[in-house]
């Protein structure tokens, strides 16, 4: 290295190493450093298919249904529900809450993402999750006619549990989380509002045989939701207020 390098490397350090000693550790790294990430999608991931790639660990695409088509407001994000169009995959994201490689103090699940829905919807329609009818239900994070966010969770795979948001506004980023913890809470967080639901909670959830959806519940073509959403993620821990409050943050449109 000759002498007038070294003083330029001499000279950018400081200001490098200031802006970096600022930031936290998710603001560096935001989602992959999330403890129990199962599957991270920032939708700006892409197949020749057109499948939506799983970002965390190379793991299962998000095939599309239709056409699920990418855009771009600054961050990349997909549209849903124009006609019969959403996302989706077999046989992944099953979770129970009661996962043995976690931690004891740690175990339930959070999933989420950022959505701005464009339409009210004439029955609910699902912005993700892995649940079916009758007998076949398990979780999912829903948005309805009084354009409210629910995270709705059975035990049994019959009767479902739901916590529910306050209503929210259409054509609007809203960063959505749903948290089970066992036996204590289910809970859905909107933009930093917290709303549970503490009764008859669960010890574990039941895992449905429907795939996992983005953009659809129950299997059924007429609760396909109209919508956009970025930074889908899916985590085997029941993450911490704090841990989503800073994920909101960080990740902000």
């Amino acid at each position: 290295m000759t002498l007038e390098t070294a003083y330029e490397v001499g000279r950018l350090f400081a200001p490098l190493n200031t802006i970096a000693s600022v930031l936290t550790a998710s603001q560096k790294d935001i989602f992959i450093r999330l403890p129990g990430l199962a599957g991270y999608y920032p939708m700006s991931v892409v197949t020749n298919t057109g499948a939506a790639g799983e970002h965390s660990q190379g793991g299962t695409q998000l095939s599309e249904t239709g056409v699920v088509p990418i855009a771009f407001d600054g961050n990349a994000y997909r549209h849903l529900g124009n006609g019969t169009n959403y996302l989706s995959a077999v046989g992944v994201y099953g979770l129970t809450g009661t996962e043995t490689y976690i931690d004891v103090s740690l175990r339930g699940f959070s999933v989420g993402c950022w959505c701005m829905v464009d339409t009210v919807p004439a029955v609910s329609g699902a912005v993700l999750g892995r649940d079916g009818i009758a007998s076949n239900r398990g979780y999912s994070v829903t948005f309805n006619s009084s354009q409210e966010f629910r995270f709705i969770l059975s035990g049994t795979g019959g009767a479902a549990f739901p916590a529910v948001g306050l209503p929210t506004t259409l054509g609007v980023w809203h960063f959505i989380v749903g948290r089970f913890i066992p036996s204590a809470e289910i809970a859905i967080i909107v933009d930093g509002d917290k709303q549970t639901n503490t009764t008859a909670i669960p010890a574990s959830c039941n895992v449905s045989t429907q795939a996992f959806e983005v953009g659809r519940s129950l299997n059924d073509d007429t609760r396909i939701l109209h919508a956009k959403v970025r930074d889908l993620f899916i985590c085997s821990v029941a993450l911490t207020d704090a841990q989503i409050e800073e994920l909101r943050i960080s990740s902000t449109p």
